[in-house]
């Protein structure tokens, strides 16, 4: 199954690359933890917001946007050049494509454009359909409606989502091109939907069993599985653009 073959060459790349992974993203994520750690003890744990009338602070959340932005997309073109070109960081942190990086988000936002109202619609016939479930109980409900949702919208993004990394490379694909490579091919980007949904759920899960709410080790956790998913999820449109686009045997 194509589908199970770029998931486990998506995988390879991270911890088959592990040294090469953590110079790309360990101290820009460390960055992007620590900015988010400050402006959390500093002025959300501050807030009551059972309180009446207390507010969002709006700026400081610009900032954690702002940055996670930055340091996501800054990882996600290194990682791209550094698979499919084989460009090394050559210092403590990977090179600064501005260019690049401005163009790989101009197209992300461009696809979160067209995934939105799609979104909005596969919610629609996610409840509708969950709703034929009432009788097994509301957890059952919102399983089935989270997975009726979940599933179709990762396929819609990945299909998307094929020639993104061109943005990274300076190529010329885009996202018709790389939707014009994947017809034919749902079965599998649906195949591999469902694996990256489950893989994300199982990641989540010994956090939720074995861990209390709250606290360091959570904190941790969590952000050392946030990690795997970003690399993860940065190798799969790697090995889409580099097999569909690129025509490159998945080894």
């Amino acid at each position: 199954m194509k589908g199970w073959q770029i998931f486990i060459h998506s995988v390879r790349q991270v911890f088959g690359n592990l040294e090469a992974a953590l110079k790309v993203s360990g101290p820009l994520y460390l960055i992007q933890l620590a900015v988010a750690v400050f402006i959390g003890v500093n002025v959300f744990s501050a807030i009551d917001f059972s309180a009446q009338g207390a507010r969002l602070p709006v700026g400081p959340l610009l900032i954690v946007i702002l940055v996670t932005s930055v340091v996501g997309v800054w990882i996600a073109v290194a990682w791209h050049r550094f698979i499919l070109r084989v460009e090394r960081p050559s210092s403590l942190l990977p090179a600064f494509n501005g260019d690049r990086m401005m163009a790989y988000f101009g197209r992300s936002f461009l696809i979160a454009l067209l995934v939105i109202p799609a979104a909005v619609a596969i919610g629609f016939v996610a409840a509708l359909l969950a709703y034929a479930f009432q009788p097994f109980g509301e957890s059952t409900m919102e399983l089935v409606a989270r997975v009726l949702f979940v599933v179709p919208l990762v396929f819609l993004v990945l299909r998307l989502s094929v020639s993104l990394p061109a943005a990274a490379l300076g190529e010329s694909s885009g996202i018709g091109d790389g939707w014009r490579a994947t017809i034919g091919q749902a079965a599998d980007l649906l195949a591999l939907s469902v694996i990256l949904v489950v893989f994300g759920s199982l990641l989540a899960l010994p956090g939720k069993l074995f861990l209390p709410p709250g606290g360091l080790v959570p904190a941790i956790w969590a952000a050392l599985i946030g990690w795997v998913q970003m690399m993860v999820w940065a190798s799969v449109l790697t090995t889409l653009y580099g097999h569909y686009i690129e025509g490159r045997a998945l080894s």
